[in-house]
């Protein structure tokens, strides 16, 4: 009988060895999970961030762009007042 009961011990302690595998497997899996879903979250974040760049690297394009033209404007305007001021002062004009 001894043997049967040391056998059965033995047996019961190998059981208890892979139910505590099983128990680290699961948590295991648990966290691989939770790691997945993070980084899925962080790469759906970074796809919104790089279209944002996207479209303010647009915005900032086409600002230059204006800024460009009315500075353009700005100095056919200044060069317009200053040869109509010296032509007013050079003609004559309201004198």
């Amino acid at each position: 009988m001894s043997t049967d009961t040391e056998r059965l011990e033995r047996i019961e302690k190998r059981l208890d060895k892979i139910s505590e595998a099983i128990l680290q497997m699961a948590r295991t899996d648990e966290k691989v999970k939770s790691l997945v879903q993070t980084f899925e979250r962080i790469t759906g974040r970074i796809e919104h961030l790089e279209e944002m760049a996207f479209e303010l690297k647009q915005a900032v394009a086409e600002n230059t762009a204006m800024r460009q033209n009315l500075q353009k404007i700005q100095w056919v305007l200044f060069t317009c007042a200053i040869m109509g001021g010296a032509g007013m002062v050079f003609l004559g004009v309201g004198n």
